[in-house]
């Protein structure tokens, strides 16, 4: 690696006035951040409703991220998620510097956009409902108690191995899912002459498709800086390991994959949906009747 290669890697400022640009940025990521814990776990707190809905969940995560990529995409990129900026950084999108002062504003906005729900929500629902913290679905009997050859008393349960989700089987799911969504973000967010149809609004809809999954398992993290924001308001770091290294390992799958299998093994792109790709195959279909003939 050069001299010049590896400043670009760590990409420092070169100048002052390349600082103003940059805190903007982070500034956008700390606000894009806000939006999805704000609407998304907003959701999942809903005062007037009597039970969870998964998939009113899943469309609050999905059309906040949308939001929130399309709001702060055109200045910082809207990656909104560790997970992503570290699939950005081994792509060779982002800058070692950028990516470190990312992921500390979008831990600043996610813990924000907590902070708020907790002030401006009935504190009943905050308690019953774990302000939208992330965790692993557990279910509790005195059974499990007998199983476990415990003394069951009046209000004591255990939690049933046989119907719970174990930390691995919730790192599994996490890093599986997260590897999937984030290999579409790389992929529709390449340069290239054509344009997508609204990059923000798949990545807003992948993000729903993750959440109904994903929720009766871990109730859906696929971003640290929205596991940790809950977190660190209610003062509750359980299996917080899960939803960071789980995401994370897949956002570096995620961006491995991408720079090997797009960047350097594929040679032609094939896309039947373009007119031109369109246009070759009807000409290489007339050719080989011609040859038949």
């Amino acid at each position: 690696m050069t001299k010049w290669d590896l400043q670009q890697f760590i990409g420092v400022p070169k100048g002052l006035a390349e600082l103003p640009r940059l805190f903007i940025e982070c500034v956008c990521e700390a606000f894009g951040t806000f939006i999805i814990v704000f609407f998304g776990c907003g959701s999942v707190l809903s005062p007037a409703l009597s039970e969870n809905d998964v998939v009113q969940i899943s469309l609050a995560f999905g059309l906040a991220v949308a939001v929130g990529v399309q709001i702060n995409g055109p200045i910082s990129g809207g990656y909104l998620n560790p997970a992503v900026t570290l699939a950005g950084l081994v792509a060779g999108r982002l800058s070692l510097i950028r990516s470190i002062l990312f992921v500390i504003f979008q831990i600043i906005g996610g813990i924000a956009g907590a902070l708020t729900l907790h002030m401006f929500t009935p504190h009943h629902y905050i308690k019953t409902r774990n302000l939208g913290m992330n965790a692993l679905f557990s279910k509790e009997s005195t059974e499990a108690c007998l199983a476990l050859n415990q003394t069951v008393s009046e209000n004591v349960t255990c939690i049933d191995t046989d119907f719970s989700v174990t930390p691995f089987q919730g790192f599994v799911m996490e890093h599986l899912v997260t590897m999937v969504f984030i290999l579409l973000v790389l992929h529709i967010t390449e340069p290239d002459p054509e344009s997508h149809w609204s990059p923000a609004l798949m990545i807003g809809l992948t993000v729903s498709l993750c959440h109904l999954l994903l929720v009766p398992y871990t109730g859906c993290s696929v971003n640290p800086a929205r596991s940790l924001g809950p977190a660190v308001v209610q003062g509750n770091f359980k299996d917080q390991w899960v939803f960071w290294i789980g995401p994370l390992s897949g956002g570096l799958v995620a961006g491995i994959n991408h720079v090997i299998v797009l960047k350097i093994l594929s040679k032609t792109e094939y896309d039947v949906t373009k007119p031109e790709s369109i246009k070759k195959n009807q000409i290489a279909l007339e050719e080989a009747d011609s040859l038949q003939m």
